[in-house]
C-alpha cells in the first residue's frame, strides 16, 4: 500500500473547508505519519475506517431571464423566402440560352 504525501492532504483538507464541506477529523490537524515498517497485511487500512464526508447539496440553479426578442427588420428577414420564385425557372434556361449564344 503506498502512502498519500502529507501536503497532498492537507491541501484537500484546505480545499474540502473552503467548498463548506466537513474535514472529517475533530482537532483540525493531521495524524502523524507511520512509521515505514514490514508491509502489512490487514485487509482493511485505516483509511477505511473513517467514514466518508457527505456530498455537498447543490447550489440553487441560476435562471437566466429570457432572451429579448428580435428586432422587426430581423424577423421579417427570417420569415422571408431566401430564393426568389423566379430564379429558378432563370437558372434552368441558362444552359438553353448558353447553347442558342454559341450558335
Amino acid at each position: 500500500m503506498t502512502e498519500i504525501p502529507e501536503h497532498l492532504l492537507r491541501r484537500s483538507r484546505e480545499r474540502r473547508e473552503a467548498l463548506g464541506l466537513s474535514t472529517g477529523d475533530a482537532g483540525g490537524a493531521t495524524p502523524p505519519p507511520a512509521a515505514p515498517s514490514a508491509p502489512s497485511t490487514d485487509v482493511a487500512p485505516a483509511a477505511a475506517a473513517t467514514p466518508a464526508p457527505a456530498p455537498a447539496a447543490a447550489a440553487p440553479a441560476v435562471v437566466a431571464p429570457p432572451p429579448k426578442p428580435p428586432p422587426p427588420y430581423v424577423q421579417a428577414a427570417l420569415r422571408r423566402k431566401k430564393i426568389p420564385f423566379w430564379a429558378i425557372p432563370v437558372v434552368a434556361l441558362l444552359p438553353v440560352w448558353a447553347f442558342i449564344y454559341q450558335w
